[in-house]
């Protein structure tokens, strides 16, 4: 008696070229799907008069918890001194506050207050 033969599974799709006739209307449609959320997300942050910046720092913060300036500086991808001019203005708006490290006493810890979660809440 002869066995049943058994179908072969389908092929998987071949994948597109990445520089394909699609690849530059999928990016433009991808470029302005961002920009709104973008907006959006601006628009609904908080009230406070805070820039991009300062309040991913304080959402970073509160996430994270206590960093030194320059461990935010490298994960926001900014220059130390550029971060040193945020935290001075979220220390001064009484969101962050500054500790001494508890390892090193040449850095400092900054941390989210009470106020400032509540910004990023």
């Amino acid at each position: 008696m002869a066995a049943a033969a058994v179908p072969k599974p389908p092929k998987p799709p071949r994948p597109r070229a990445a520089g394909g006739p699609g690849a530059a209307a999928l990016a433009a449609e991808l470029r302005v799907a961002l920009m709104r959320a973008a907006r959006r997300l601006r628009a609904e942050t908080s009230d406070a008069d805070l820039s991009d910046s300062q309040y991913s720092v304080l959402a970073l913060l509160e996430r994270d918890g206590p960093r030194t300036p320059g461990e935010i500086a490298a994960y926001e991808r900014v220059q130390p001194p550029s971060m040193t001019r945020t935290l001075a203005a979220l220390l001064v708006l009484g969101l962050v506050t500054r500790t001494e490290h508890p390892s090193d006493r040449r850095q400092v810890l900054v941390s989210v207050t009470d106020a400032g979660a509540a910004t990023v809440r």
